[in-house]
């Protein structure tokens, strides 16, 4: 890889397509996920139908581990002048944690380089939206800080919100209120969830079929109050492109966006999101 002025770095938890990720040149630094005594890298080697299927069989609690501060001072040797790392929520992963050690290493190995970690308060397709702001940022020509700047308004004003046609993961591994998921298994119903402005998960709907959980999902999107035609709006999938597609035509029947991007999740948001599972930001 060649050297540019600045690079985005990700953690695998930020989804992108192959396409979306030939203007976005995001590096990704990968988690690791372990099903029983089975450890899996979440990087472009990692063969998702194969995961995906041990995911669904296994009876064990999948364990994600963040990337190591070396991992991430690794990726920073591509950029010349600045380098803006973004990471899961703080409140899920140590991945942000990992990013702020690599800074103060990268303070010693490349003086003269601008790091900004920033902690995406979420997951998935909430962190691709964030660096697609950082990418039209640097296609602008805007100076680091004035792109670090931006990115933290956009994160602090983005909307995430997904839905989950089994939360058994997020409940097991302590992501989800023990009581309210048992609930809603017990009661088998489709919740739509999102983030609480601090990077934790709230209940946001919940619905007793996952086509109206889908319509539902729908309408946050229709009837946010954000200027949409400015904002690109990420659909990332488990599993479920289908699903995905019908979400997309029914929000943008009735709300223009920027654009509407489809992207399948990697083997970390995967593990959570589980089958089926959508996650959406804007």
């Amino acid at each position: 890889m060649t050297k540019s002025r600045f690079v985005i770095i990700g953690d695998s938890s930020l989804d992108y397509s192959p396409e979306l990720n030939e203007w976005l040149q995001v590096v990704s630094v990968p988690l690791s996920v372990s099903i029983g005594e089975q450890v899996f890298v979440d990087d472009e080697q990692l063969d998702m139908e194969q995961f995906l299927d041990i995911l669904a069989q296994g009876s064990e609690v999948p364990k994600s581990a963040a990337p190591s501060p070396a991992a991430y001072l690794d990726a920073m040797q591509h950029a010349e002048e600045g380098v803006f790392i973004i990471t899961l929520s703080s409140r899920l992963s140590g991945s942000y944690n990992s990013a702020m050690i690599a800074k103060q290493m990268a303070a010693e190995k490349y003086p003269e380089l601008k790091v900004q970690v920033i902690d995406s308060l979420a997951a998935s397709a909430g962190e691709t939206t964030i660096a697609i702001k950082i990418r039209q940022c640097i296609d602008a020509g805007m100076g680091f800080e004035e792109i670090a700047a931006a990115a933290e308004d956009f994160r602090d004003h983005d909307k995430l919100y997904f839905l989950l046609d089994n939360i058994e993961v997020l409940v097991k591994n302590g992501r989800m209120s023990l009581l309210k998921g048992k609930l809603a298994m017990l009661l088998n119903i489709k919740p739509i969830l999102g983030d609480d402005g601090n990077g934790s998960i709230c209940l946001e709907h919940k619905a007793r079929s996952y086509t109206k959980a889908l319509g539902l999902l729908a309408r946050c999107f229709i009837e946010t109050p954000l200027l949409t035609e400015g904002r690109t709006l990420v659909i990332a999938h488990c599993r479920a492109l289908a699903q995905a597609t019908k979400l997309k035509e029914m929000i943008a029947a009735l709300r223009k966006y920027k654009d509407i991007i489809i992207v399948p999740m990697k083997g970390l948001s995967s593990t959570y999101a589980n089958i089926c599972g959508l996650v959406c930001a804007c």
